[in-house]
């Protein structure tokens, strides 16, 4: 695929080189027949065998829609359920390890905090709650979205209690260069891991026009959804109506996150990173703090996690993880996502309704009175 366009893709023979068309893969297919990889009395012995296969022996699938399919992939977890469902294999990924060193080097010495880039898209907030249980810590970040899918990290901070956060929200007005007029955040949202109950009230409450969505990490989701929406109602207090909140996929929002910290911006993240000059070790050191590791469950499948040495920190990092989540709520990735071309129609007869099937068959009105028995 060049320049990012599912219409220039091909699909090449690997021993000349010469490039294959959708009506010759398709020809081929249709000729093609299952074979075997196993010992004849193996597959003999075998009532079923199953076989690995790509969605390129699809006789109606185009190739521009495997590509656009590839380009909308914006994440290692993505890229992983691209090469599992539509290319029938399975996915080596490459885990980069991040080091101090790439964490600085996304410093940028002109940024300044609190001061918005000029093609400033939406200004997202991010929160994480930790102990103690009364006048709880808020770690909380402040981020900028670009409308070419960069962050730019524009405050961060850790105070004592919701009164103060409450402030930090009501507070925030930025303003991007050469603007004149004041950006706030549009939407700011807070884990509720821990201290589910008070997280809940301080989210119906309105902190100067910025809505507070919780948000949680929760095993069920899976990387292809990563983000659902739900509702929880109080049964002491049903006046107060349905509370919406967050389930997310802890994996997906973790690669997509320390993706942008990458060396090199990375396409299937979507964007990169950009920190103000002389940040605080410590706010390095969350960002370093989890590595991600794969392991093999029960059915010898590879699951991939990750955790953090004990004694450490990455609530910083969380807050990142939040402020991403809303940004992709409110609409970021359709800034940016490759649209597939549409079909193209074939043999349609005007002023018949088509039909399509489960395989991409077209069929009219005039097909369907014919196999009722009517052939007008």
């Amino acid at each position: 695929v060049d320049d990012q366009d599912a219409d220039t893709a091909r699909y090449e023979c690997p021993h000349c080189t010469e490039v294959i068309t959708d009506s010759q893969r398709w020809r081929a297919t249709r000729e093609g027949r299952f074979v075997s990889q196993l010992e004849p009395s193996e597959s003999a012995r075998r009532r079923f065998i199953g076989y690995h296969v790509s969605k390129l022996c699809h006789p109606r699938v185009e190739l521009r829609n495997i590509a656009a399919d590839f380009l909308d992939c914006r994440t290692e977890s993505q890229l992983k359920v691209f090469h599992n469902k539509v290319m029938g294999r399975p996915y080596l990924p490459v885990s980069v390890v991040l080091t101090e060193p790439m964490v600085r080097s996304k410093e940028h010495g002109q940024h300044r905090m609190k001061q918005c880039p000029r093609d400033t898209w939406k200004i997202t907030a991010g929160v994480d709650v930790q102990k103690p249980q009364t006048n709880p810590t808020l770690y909380y970040t402040i981020v900028a979205w670009t409308r070419s899918a960069n962050a730019v990290l524009l405050d961060y901070g850790r105070v004592r209690g919701w009164t103060v956060l409450d402030q930090v929200l009501r507070n925030a007005h930025f303003r991007a260069s050469g603007a004149q007029e004041e950006l706030r955040i549009s939407a700011c949202a807070i884990d509720h891991g821990y201290e589910t109950q008070q997280v809940y009230e301080f989210c119906r409450q309105h902190h100067g026009g910025v809505p507070c969505v919780p948000y949680k990490h929760t095993p069920g989701v899976k990387e292809d959804q990563p983000t659902r929406l739900k509702t929880t109602t109080n049964p002491l207090a049903p006046e107060l109506g349905a509370m919406r909140r967050l389930e997310t996929c802890r994996l997906y929002w973790m690669d997509r996150v320390l993706g942008r910290f990458s060396p090199t911006q990375d396409s299937t993240v979507g964007g990169s990173i950009v920190l103000p000059p002389n940040v605080d070790a410590e706010f390095v050191n969350h960002i370093l703090a989890p590595k991600r590791f794969e392991r093999e469950d029960e059915h010898g499948h590879l699951k991939a996690d990750y955790v953090k040495e004990e004694g450490r920190r990455d609530d910083w990092l969380q807050c990142l993880v939040g402020a991403e989540i809303m940004a992709v709520a409110r609409g970021l990735d359709k800034l940016h996502r490759v649209q597939a071309a549409k079909p193209r129609h074939h043999g349609v007869t005007s002023g018949l309704r088509e039909e399509h099937t489960g395989f991409g068959r077209r069929r009219t009105g005039r097909y369907r009175r014919r196999r009722r028995g009517r052939t007008c």
